[in-house]
């Protein structure tokens, strides 16, 4: 019996050994940093280095990482005393082993965990962690945050189809790209999720645990300088970041500025994903990484610079080889060549800009007065008073005069949203009417232009 015990129990281990090994030989081949070769993704693009380079990339590598592991001991100080320093290093790249732990620094993400996960905050939720508390929380079905449950698991399989960490449904990287966008539904659900949100977690989670990435998502989704309001209703930080990209662009090219305008190509029209991705899933990995490794550091200024370089850097075919049609210039921005997105020519390309961030504030407060003028701020919402009489102890007199009380409250607070609504529309009438008398006078001087050009 023994014997056919053990004889057994080789045969279970050698089965799972070789299924083990078939899993494996099934994996796809991966670049170095986990994206499928071979495949139309543009993060996937990858290219064979030479011995050469490789020992060459491995020379440099090991000594930035020296550079890095020394900055770490003493973060403060070098914070306080040599920010430069570290604004050259994150331009030159951060060292990838060492990705995670500086994002975690440079973007704060540890400052905000402790201000928000606190003794007594887990002393109130049995001991957990904050993260592991919101990980857990239900939302019922009736919840309106249900629907941002629903949305994320429908996109759990758009991010990232191509890297080795996600390919599986419901693999470890579904689940835990999943708990983190849950937990910051359950964290803030003022917000909740909206896509371009699992595309930045899913970055955070290739270089860090799930804990930290939440807590750095949280921080960047929390600060000005990063993505705060970039995913709010309206998306009016990102129409402001696009349209203080526009300002720039006139001033860094009148030309190529005009020639967007003439085709009526708002910015908001080619950069949406650009921003609300952070560039994840238009520029080629090692452009990603670079751009991420300034953003944590520099914040939304990065962005400027990037937009901005996107574009500038294929000016010529703009304005020489595309076709001057809003379609044509609109579907060549949505999908630049990706060799002008190489990490070696577009990120000296954002460092040559010569971007005053006295002139960004600027334009950014007179796009944002212009931004109210035409939607108007909503005021703050009042929190209901608190009842002084719980429902179940009223009197009966209470209990008749509360709902009609209520009923009549109701009905003229949505007699006043409806006017609102019904001022605002006439308003928006009247704007796109006036915009469109505007751009027809437009085109009819350039046309009266060219028709005298001929002349």
């Amino acid at each position: 019996h023994a014997h056919a015990h053990t004889h057994s129990t080789l045969l279970e281990l050698r089965g799972m050994a070789e299924a083990e090994a078939e899993a494996a030989s099934a994996r796809p081949a991966v670049d170095r940093h986990g994206f499928v070769l071979d495949t139309k993704d543009v993060n996937g693009l990858s290219r064979t280095l030479s011995k050469a380079e490789k020992k060459k990339m491995v020379s440099e590598l090991k000594r930035r990482e020296r550079k890095w592991s020394k900055m770490y001991k003493n973060w403060p100080d070098v914070m306080q005393h040599r920010a430069d320093k570290v604004k050259q290093r994150c331009r030159k790249g951060i060292p990838d082993g060492l990705r995670g732990e500086a994002w975690k620094l440079l973007c704060g993400a540890d400052v905000v965990k402790t201000q928000h996960d606190t003794a007594e905050f887990q002393a109130a939720h049995g001991g957990q962690s904050a993260f592991d508390y919101f990980c857990s929380v239900e939302i019922p079905e009736s919840d309106i945050s249900q629907q941002y449950v629903d949305v994320i698991e429908r996109d759990l399989d758009r991010t990232f189809p191509h890297h080795e960490m996600f390919l599986q449904r419901d693999g470890r990287g579904q689940r835990t790209l999943r708990d983190v966008l849950r937990a910051y539904v359950a964290f803030n659900p003022e917000v909740g999720y909206c896509q371009g949100m699992g595309m930045v977690v899913g970055v955070l989670l290739m270089y860090m645990l799930p804990e930290d990435a939440f807590w750095c998502f949280v921080s960047l989704m929390e600060k000005p300088s990063y993505l705060f309001g970039v995913y709010d209703s309206g998306l009016r930080e990102v129409q402001l970041v696009a349209s203080v990209c526009h300002h720039l662009l006139a001033r860094l090219s009148p030309k190529l500025f005009q020639r967007l305008e003439e085709n009526m190509l708002e910015p908001i029209l080619y950069m949406t994903d650009w921003i609300m991705c952070v560039f994840v899933k238009t520029l080629p990995w090692e452009s990603v990484l670079r751009i991420w490794d300034m953003f944590m550091f520099e914040g939304r200024k990065i962005m400027y610079r990037a937009c901005l370089a996107m574009v500038l850097s294929n000016e010529h075919r703009i304005l020489k080889e595309v076709p001057n049609t809003m379609h044509d210039l609109m579907s060549f921005l949505r999908n630049l060549p990706v060799e002008t997105l190489a990490v070696e020519k577009l990120v000296p390309k954002m460092l040559s800009l010569e971007l005053k961030s006295e002139v960004i504030a600027s334009i950014h407060a007179e796009v944002l007065e212009k931004y109210n003028e035409i939607h108007p701020p909503e005021e703050p919402k009042k929190a209901p008073a608190k009842a002084k009489v719980p429902l179940t102890q009223a009197s009966p007199r209470t209990l008749h005069v509360a709902p009609a009380e209520k009923t009549q409250e109701s009905g003229d607070q949505v007699k006043e949203d409806q006017r609102q609504q019904q001022l605002k529309q006439k308003r928006e009438r009247e704007e796109k009417e006036e915009e469109e008398r505007l751009r027809q006078e437009k085109q009819e001087q350039v046309q009266r232009q060219q028709q005298q050009q001929q002349q």
